[in-house]
């Protein structure tokens, strides 16, 4: 089986957004109260902001790192 490539690069389109709306509906799936799962809401948009972040953050530095042949 051979892989085929894809036509263009691909991109992680998930943002803070879709984790945000994602973090209310499973606040509410859960049986939580609105104000709490409004909290789970908060809470998902704040990790994935923070992911977005870190991964930039890592990508600074491993391309510093490959220009020191490290």
């Amino acid at each position: 089986m051979t892989a085929i490539e894809p036509p263009e690069k691909l991109k992680d389109t998930l943002g803070a957004g879709d984790s945000f709306f994602g973090g209310l509906i499973a606040g509410l799936v859960r049986g939580l109260s609105i104000e709490d799962a409004f909290d789970w809401l908060l809470l998902q948009g704040l990790v994935m902001s923070v992911r977005l972040v870190v991964l930039l953050v890592l990508g600074v530095i491993l391309k510093q790192q490959s220009c020191w042949n490290i």
